[in-house]
């Protein structure tokens, strides 16, 4: 089931822009600005903070947990200043069946420029490759949507309600269950981008490896060399996503995706890391709606 972390030390994770590291009490100030921002709070089973010495019980809290070999989370870093912008991290680990849930915040200022995707995905490829996880969960309110689209974005799928799962604000509340899974996680030609959403569409047979940005009509021209009708091929069409950060699906009209696109006859697309065929396909409901 792969290496199973140890717990020896706090694992650092370099991205592109980011360190996710251990937190420390210095960053007590910026991990209350996080968490006393009501957008970043309005889904979170917890109050906001009124106080640094909740921040600082926080960081406590969690040094404490990583110490007793239960779970960790992670700071979210700006790379180039180390400054916490955001933690992640898995809430809850069950060595024994192989899982973990998964959960993340980000300050309100570093919404929309795809960090907490890169962070994302970086926490979701140490849990399967060094957590030896075989299944991430990730539990999310029904209102939560910019949540949802974005745990869809990275090939989550989603479960069940769980009915009246949390308790908080003097309320019961429902979640909704999304999971990811080491077999799909490690599908084949799956990928991901911080700037497109990839779609690609197998027309029967082998691989062939043509990659083309389309931001228009969707038709021969864009693809020299291949024939279409030949059903020989693997094209991989890189589509404009208009909320990166939020959502897998987007805005199809403002995409500006059209007919030529929407009326191909191929039979199965990877969309977004899952496998389906094309007549399940999202914008398929979206446009018959």
């Amino acid at each position: 089931m792969g290496t199973i972390f140890d717990f020896e030390m706090f694992p650092r994770i370099e991205t592109s822009r980011l360190i996710l590291r251990e937190l420390r009490g210095e960053d007590a100030d910026a991990v209350f600005r996080i968490f006393s921002e009501p957008e970043v709070m309005k889904y979170m089973n917890m109050g906001m903070f009124t106080s640094i010495e909740e921040a600082q019980a926080l960081i406590e809290r969690q040094r404490r947990r990583f110490e007793q070999k239960e779970r960790f989370r992670w700071g979210i870093a700006l790379k180039d200043s180390d400054t916490i912008i955001g933690t992640g991290g898995y809430v809850a680990w069950n060595k024994m069946w192989y899982n973990a849930e998964l959960g993340y915040d980000l300050a309100r200022p570093y919404w929309g420029q795809g960090l907490m995707t890169e962070a994302v995905r970086a926490m979701i490829q140490f849990g399967f490759e060094h957590m030896g996880l075989n299944r991430i969960e990730a539990e999310v309110m029904p209102e939560n949507i910019a949540s949802i689209r974005f745990l869809s974005k990275l090939g989550f799928e989603e479960e069940g309600v769980l009915h009246e799962r949390s308790f908080w604000q003097d309320a019961f509340h429902d979640l909704v269950m999304f999971a990811l899974l080491k077999r799909k996680y490690e599908l084949p030609w799956t990928t991901n981008s911080e700037d497109s959403m990839y779609i690609y569409y197998v027309l029967r047979g082998t691989r062939a490896g043509t990659s083309v940005e389309v931001e228009g009509d969707i038709d021969e021209e864009h693809f020299p060399g291949v024939d279409l009708g030949d059903g020989k091929a693997i094209l991989n069409y890189l589509v404009p996503v208009v909320d990166r950060e939020a959502g897998s699906t987007g805005n199809w009209e403002e995409a500006e995706l059209t007919d030529s696109f929407f009326n191909r006859e191929d039979e199965y697309i990877n969309f977004n890391g899952r496998w389906m065929r094309r007549s399940d396909a999202p914008w398929r409901k979206d446009r018959n709606n």
